[in-house]
């Protein structure tokens, strides 16, 4: 087990430790470290001093990628990170997502350059800052036209309010759009053992069109990094998951458990390996309220797994891999959606609103009260149920 350091600020940059490696971002002159800071679990309620030591040591251990969103929170993340950065904002990039917002408990996807200028402003009020190093529209907005909201993001770019620009929508007739439009910088996807299907879908087009990959999610929020003996009840309750689906999964942990008790590694520092050998993509998101998780895992780009242990970690995931990623719709995991209310967009599409706020394309025979189920991984149509 790698040993802890007490990091303590020193002013001298040059005298920190900062054993991270660096990739470019596409279509700018930054480097992202490989290991970026996700803020989605931040612990709003931690003590203040312990959050700045966190942000202190995620700095000091060379990261300078902080990622986070107006839709966390309705804002409140991003307003706690502005207070934690203050002071350091030349040492880092502050990136952030918009086109959704919150109302009476829903999510209300909106990427109209109006929603979208009223986000950005709230934004940069939010974080303190003049100016995005990176902005993402969160949600794929089918009511409006992407030449609408692309444009005013360009306009953004002229006047250098944001520096570089992508999405968190994987699918790539979408983004090969993006890029017909605006240089596009980066898409963010899922990447953890579970979750590997959105990475390899983009992946051909993201090196083709010079278009960097953010994942996030590497231990599914925390639960893949303990050995399991039943599934998290939490998960049961945002999507159905299928016995022999869970007992897989279930599985997994528990091979990956006796890996890391041979190897003397953890779980997670395992799993960060595994997704670092990935070396297409630019940079791994990690959330996490613990100074020594961050230390941890912070290290591991310095010490990197051997090709033979690499092997044994893609020999247990492909153990699992068939029910994990099963094409069964009855195996399936999956959520179910159901259509509050249709309308039309200007390309003529009918677009349904679900419960929940979100929307997407559907079919002409759709109608309110019917009901979809949507891949957890990708969000794509697996079943209609028309009513």
């Amino acid at each position: 087990m790698f040993k802890l350091i007490e990091y303590k600020r020193s002013k001298d940059l040059n005298k920190r430790k900062k054993p991270l490696k660096y990739t470019k971002i596409p279509k700018t002159n930054k480097k992202i470290s490989k290991i970026g800071f996700g803020t989605r679990q931040l612990k709003l309620n931690a003590n203040s001093d312990y959050l700045r030591r966190l942000i202190d040591t995620s700095i000091d251990l060379g990261i300078n990628f902080f990622c986070t969103s107006s839709n966390y929170q309705e804002g409140k993340v991003e307003a706690k990170l502005g207070q934690l950065l203050s002071g350091v904002r030349d040492e880092v990039m502050v990136a952030t997502s918009g086109g959704v917002s919150h109302r009476d408990g829903k999510i209300i996807v909106d990427s109209s350059p109006v929603a979208l200028e009223k986000g950005i402003q709230q934004s940069l009020k939010n974080l303190k800052i003049d100016y995005l190093d990176h902005f993402e529209i969160h949600f794929h907005d089918p009511l409006t036209p992407l030449e609408e909201s692309l444009s005013y993001l360009s306009d953004l770019l002229e006047n250098d309010i944001i520096k570089s620009v992508g999405t968190s929508s994987f699918h790539t007739d979408i983004l090969k759009k993006w890029e017909e439009l605006i240089p596009t910088s980066l898409v963010q996807v899922p990447l953890n053992p579970m979750q590997t299907k959105a990475y390899n879908s983009v992946l051909g087009t993201c090196q083709q069109l010079n278009i960097g990959i953010l994942t996030y999610s590497p231990l599914l929020g925390g639960f893949l990094a303990k050995k399991l003996n039943q599934f998290p009840s939490y998960l049961n309750k945002m999507f159905y998951s299928p016995d022999n689906w869970q007992n897989s999964v279930i599985q997994l942990t528990h091979n990956l458990a006796e890996l890391s008790q041979e190897t003397n590694k953890t779980i997670s520092q395992l799993i960060l390996n595994w997704i670092l050998t990935h070396e297409e993509l630019t940079s791994v998101l990690v959330g996490t309220n613990s100074i020594d998780h961050l230390i941890e895992n912070g290290l591991i780009v310095d010490h990197p797994i051997s090709s033979l242990l690499v092997e044994r970690i893609d020999k247990i995931i492909n153990s699992q891999i068939e029910l994990l990623q099963t094409n069964n719709i009855r195996d399936k995991p999956r959520f179910e959606a159901i259509v509050e209310s249709i309308s039309t967009n200007p390309e003529g599409d009918y677009v349904a609103t679900f419960e929940s706020g979100l929307k997407i394309s559907v079919p002409r025979q759709y109608k309110v009260g019917a009901k979809l189920y949507l891949d957890i991984e990708t969000g794509e149509v697996i079943k209609h149920v028309f009513s």
